[in-house]
């Protein structure tokens, strides 16, 4: 079985000034959800998975500390990043507001916006060697994957090897900080 969970509430969710997508921490309000979520999660899993981005590796934090035995490894299911991250570079979500609907309305998934930035079809490219992986596994491990929320929306699009649009990304289905979400 597979779960995949949102991180906790971020620095950034809460509207505050971030310097990277990759280093935006939890808020105190998230790092009180990530120890409630252990009172959520199902039995002990079998491998643990993190984003590389902070929010997502403190999250899991809890959980990897209460179950020392259990590998953990690191994938590349990181947010996915369309903006140029040094024009974003210690803004709030509501300063990059009109930049990211720009970025939205231009709808080309091959499009790069600048430094440290992805196209749509890079992250797709992620979403679906995460799927790679996890085929390859055992049916029967329990795996828990600790997420973001527009990769999360991406892998649910995308799970039956549907076409994903920035429709499904951007306005797709709303994932709440620490929801788990489990895939078949």
């Amino acid at each position: 079985m597979i779960y995949l969970i949102r991180h906790a509430e971020s620095v950034g969710n809460a509207g505050g000034r971030t310097a990277s997508p990759s280093d935006n921490p939890l808020t105190e309000k998230g790092i009180r959800q990530s120890v409630e979520l252990l009172k959520r999660l199902p039995e002990k899993p079998d491998l643990i998975v993190v984003s590389p981005y902070i929010r997502a590796r403190q999250t899991a934090r809890p959980l990897i500390e209460k179950y020392p035995d259990v590998p953990v490894e690191v994938w590349n299911v990181q947010e996915y990043t369309y903006l140029d991250v040094e024009r974003c570079k210690n803004t709030t979500k509501a300063e990059r507001i009109v930049i990211a609907g720009e970025y939205i309305a231009r709808n080309d998934p091959d499009y790069i916006h600048g430094r440290g930035a992805e196209s749509f079809n890079q992250m797709l490219q992620r979403v679906d060697e995460m799927f790679d992986r996890l085929k390859n596994m055992d049916n029967g491990k329990r795996v828990i994957l600790f997420t973001h929320r527009q990769f999360m929306r991406a892998a649910l699009a995308r799970k039956n090897g549907n076409t994903v649009t920035f429709d499904d990304v951007f306005d797709g289905i709303d994932v709440d900080n620490t929801e788990i979400i489990e895939l078949q």
